[in-house]
């Protein structure tokens, strides 16, 4: 599953990487675009999660304090509460956050 809050980090990430040139940038974010596309199109192996419903958001909002206290990001937050969500909704399933980012380690169900 890929949570929208994701995309958007990684495009984020792509822009805001200094130790690659326009060139490459364009490259990079050409190749993440071909691949968000195919998990739209149901041709890889993840698939994109709908945005958070209006309430969902409101509620996530709330919480977010909390979060940003321990300088936790709002993307980082949406998507432990996705994750939350997900845990939630598929109780009988593993559901983990697979990322390097050290705010979204450990998160599994």
């Amino acid at each position: 599953m890929l949570p929208v809050a994701t995309i958007f980090e990684t495009g984020n990430l792509i822009v805001n990487n200094n130790q690659i040139n326009g060139n490459q940038r364009r490259a990079f974010a050409q190749k993440f675009v071909e691949q968000v596309t195919k998990a739209h199109e149901g041709n890889a192996p993840w698939k994109i999660l709908s945005l958070p419903s209006m309430d969902d958001l409101i509620s996530w909002l709330k919480d977010f304090p909390n979060s940003a206290s321990g300088q936790i990001s709002l993307g980082d937050h949406t998507i432990i509460k996705t994750w939350e969500q997900q845990a939630a909704t598929f109780p009988s399933y593993s559901v983990h956050i697979g990322s390097l980012d050290s705010d979204l380690q450990g998160y599994s169900s």
